[in-house]
């Protein structure tokens, strides 16, 4: 029989193939899942955004209204209950008064205000 050289050496650089291997794709899926969840952030603080948008457009035109019936405005610091956000009341004129209604909505960490000017 002849004796097997090299044989030992051939696996073993086969082994180390297959873990730099393994390696590398663990490494793409990593950076993969990373970019998907900064994208997913991004997304969820878009919809917290145009949550907080609406929320305030929605409670300075509730304010409106109730003005425009000649019924005083919800007071400031009072809040509109919304799906997933909330509107504030921050100012308004009194009914028979010119002035501005200011309103916020806050949806999570999103912020937005809304100015209308009342005649």
């Amino acid at each position: 029989m002849k004796p097997a050289h090299g044989l030992p050496a051939r696996r073993g650089v086969a082994v180390a193939a297959v873990v730099a291997v393994l390696a590398a794709v663990n490494l793409a899926v990593i950076g993969s899942i990373r970019v998907g969840a900064d994208y997913q952030e991004i997304a969820a603080l878009r919809v917290q955004a145009l949550r907080s948008m609406y929320a305030a457009e929605s409670a300075a035109m509730a304010s409106a209204e109730l003005l425009g019936e000649g019924l005083p405005a919800p007071a400031p610091g009072s809040l509109l209950r919304l799906p997933g956000a909330d509107g504030v009341y921050v100012a308004a004129p009194t009914p028979d008064a010119a002035g501005e209604i200011v309103a916020e909505g806050r949806a999570g960490p999103a912020r937005h205000r809304v100015a209308l000017l009342v005649e």
